[in-house]
């Protein structure tokens, strides 16, 4: 097995330390996928976020089941005065930015209760695929 020594990845941590770190190339390969993938989630989240902002905001719709009232969540469309489904936000968001199904469906919940802050990160990570 060939060595890789990848201490130019971890400067900053291991040169204070005196030490070196060494990992095969498998383990760089899955230590990179790790950070792109970290990054790549941050920037998908950021666009769809930005979109769901400049678009919709979230609302309650109300309708009537048997002689009771129940709230549903629904999202108002900025541009057309309309309110939208979750279901069809999903469908379209879907359409438009080709990731997986739950990681939209995650992004809609966080972005719906507020959970998403200014680092762009979930309250439950998804794989973006």
């Amino acid at each position: 097995m060939r060595r890789v020594y990848a201490s130019f990845c971890f400067s900053n941590i291991f040169i204070s330390m005196g030490k070196k770190l060494i990992i095969s190339e498998k383990q760089l390969a899955l230590i990179a996928n790790l950070i792109n993938e970290d990054n790549g989630h941050q920037l998908m989240v950021s666009k769809i976020v930005d979109d769901l902002n400049l678009n919709y905001e979230p609302s309650f719709g109300t309708y009537k089941k048997g002689g009771e009232f129940f709230e549903t969540p629904m999202l108002h469309n900025k541009v057309t005065k309309e309110m939208v489904t979750p279901k069809s936000l999903f469908d379209y968001l879907n359409y438009k930015y080709k990731v997986g199904e739950d990681f939209i469906k995650q992004v809609i919940r966080d972005w719906f209760d507020g959970f998403i802050d200014k680092s762009n990160r979930l309250s439950k990570h998804v794989k973006l695929r």
